[in-house]
């Protein structure tokens, strides 16, 4: 078993009743340790059938915030502040999600590492960013 800074373990942190799991993200996207208070992440069913995912973590607002409409999906988002979450299959498929504490918000499917087969997915998004202090927001989809 390897033996891994406390830094190095992110995942689920429990199941609660309506199905909804939380990770906590204590790594960059590069392994690193995280320098703040680590990233919350929540996953669960909206009653549409569609996903809820809430986000909770320290505000950096740097870089400045991208030009796009909030609300809106921002291409090459990744050059901004962002937090992302990643929705895999067994096909070497996956979806990736950015959301930005600004508003802006980005859908992208890949096909193996790093290769774009959609970018701007088609599909109903509903997002607000809701700043609870200075340091912190809460993201919603």
């Amino acid at each position: 078993m390897l033996n891994l800074p406390n830094c190095k373990i992110s995942g689920p942190r429990d199941w609660l009743d309506s199905g909804t799991r939380t990770f906590a993200i204590r790594t960059t996207w590069n392994g690193d340790c995280v320098k703040h208070e680590p990233i919350k992440i929540s996953l669960g069913p909206s009653a549409d059938g569609g996903a809820v995912i809430k986000v909770l973590g320290p505000f950096f607002n740097s870089p400045a915030k991208p030009d796009g409409t909030p609300g809106k999906p921002f291409p090459h988002l990744w050059d901004y502040e962002v937090v992302e979450a990643f929705f895999l299959n067994d096909k070497n498929q996956y979806l990736e999600v950015e959301l930005s504490p600004h508003g802006q918000h980005l859908l992208l499917m890949l096909k193996g590492m790093r290769n774009m087969v959609k970018v701007r997915c088609a599909r109903k998004i509903t997002y607000k960013a809701v700043a609870l202090c200075q340091n912190q927001t809460q993201v919603k989809k």
